[in-house]
C-alpha cells in the first residue's frame, strides 16, 4: 500500500488523509489488490463530489467511502460497515444484533496542528496499516477506535 507521503497524491490526502487511506486499506486487504496513487486520487474526487468527503478529506460518511473504494475495485456488492466506537466503553449502532467486528481504525491523540492520526487495525486493535509508516507523528494515546464489519 501506499505512502500518505507519496508527492503524486492531491495534496489534501498528503496533509489530511490518513483516515480516507485507511478505509481503502481495508478493501485493498480484503480484497489482495493494491490502488496506486491515480487511482487513490480519483476515488477521492468521487468521494468529494458524493459528500462522502470534505475537500480537506474529514470523512463525513466512512460508509460511503467504503462503498466508494469497493466500486473502484470491482467489488461494488461489497458490505462493509461501521457498527460502532470504543472511547473507553463500547458502543453499538442500534441496528448492530452481533457485537463483533473484523476491522478498526484507531484515532490517536497527537501534538501539532491536526491533533490525530489514523491507522487501520485489526479486530485486537494491532496496526495493520499506518498511511505514514510510522513516519511524522507520535502518539499521545488513543482517542476512540472506530469498528467496522464484513457483512
Amino acid at each position: 500500500m501506499v505512502d500518505q507521503h507519496s508527492k503524486k497524491f492531491i495534496k489534501h490526502i498528503i496533509k489530511t488523509g490518513c483516515y480516507f487511506l485507511s478505509l481503502g486499506a481495508i478493501q485493498q486487504i480484503k480484497y489482495c489488490t493494491v490502488l496506486d496513487e491515480k487511482k487513490i486520487n480519483t476515488i477521492y474526487k468521487y468521494c468529494v463530489q458524493k459528500g462522502f468527503i470534505l475537500e480537506d478529506c474529514e470523512v463525513k460518511n466512512p460508509d460511503g467511502v467504503l462503498k466508494a473504494y469497493a466500486k473502484f475495485i470491482d467489488r461494488a456488492d461489497d458490505k462493509i460497515y461501521q457498527v460502532g466506537v470504543f472511547d473507553g466503553s463500547f458502543t453499538y449502532w442500534q441496528w448492530v444484533k452481533d457485537e463483533s467486528w473484523n476491522w478498526c481504525i484507531v484515532e490517536h491523540k497527537t501534538p501539532g496542528k491536526y491533533g490525530s492520526h489514523f491507522v487501520l487495525g485489526d479486530v485486537n486493535g494491532n496496526t495493520i496499516y499506518d498511511p505514514l509508516f510510522g513516519k511524522g507523528w507520535k502518539s499521545k494515546g488513543i482517542n476512540k477506535i472506530i469498528l467496522y464489519k464484513n457483512f
